[in-house]
């Protein structure tokens, strides 16, 4: 057992125009060796977030928020070779849109060696992206930092792979990903398919 004590800070600038956001977390967990081949991991605690953006009339604008964050993982290795891994976690992340998300995301991840060339790997997350603070629902009336870019959304892929060893350096790579999305603010969805080739090298 490993008790983990972690404190970060972090500080979001957006290129093109005047938004920052500073955001400082506490985080206490533990680890836990369950077996030689299982371990599981937790970290839970609190941020407090300070924004300062233009809205859509020009006004200089701050808010702040506060929530939790949190992230917990479980491994778990086979005799086969194979390993199994899921995560949740709850953290800021920066977007795209000049903007920083309250992001929800689960994943799990399998890989299994069919042979000593030939390795299977079955991948899914699901995301749930939100903007942190009192604002985040006025982003459509010209109050809040979206500015109508509709960021708000929740998303889901699922991804098959296969990864063949030509040599010892390199391999050849197919896969195959479904994703779907959602804007919180439409009924409707959309959905995409992605079929890739590609060939990958790893030095010694």
């Amino acid at each position: 057992l490993a008790v983990n004590l972690a404190a970060s800070y972090g500080l979001f600038e957006s290129q093109g125009d005047e938004n920052t956001t500073q955001n400082l977390a506490f985080q206490l967990g533990a680890e836990y060796q369950l077996s030689e081949t299982f371990n599981v991991s937790a970290l839970a605690g609190l941020r407090q977030t300070k924004a300062e953006f233009v809205d859509l009339l020009g006004r200089r604008i701050t808010e702040d928020s506060s929530g939790p964050t949190y992230s917990l993982t479980a491994q778990k290795q086979f005799a086969d070779g194979a390993a199994l891994r899921a995560l949740a976690a709850r953290e800021l992340t920066p977007s795209g849109a000049s903007e920083v998300l309250d992001t929800t995301r689960l994943q799990l991840g399998y890989n299994y060696p069919v042979n000593e060339r030939l390795r299977l790997s079955l991948a899914s997350q699901a995301y749930r992206n939100r903007q942190p603070g009192e604002r985040a629902g006025d982003q459509f009336s010209g109050q809040g930092r979206g500015q109508g870019t509709g960021i708000d959304r929740d998303y889901a892929d699922a991804k098959m792979g296969l990864a063949y060893q030509l040599f010892p350096t390199l391999s050849l790579n197919l896969d195959y990903t479904y994703r779907w999305q959602q804007n919180a603010d439409e009924s409707s969805s959309a959905s995409s398919n992605r079929l890739g080739l590609s060939l990958s090298w790893r030095g010694r």
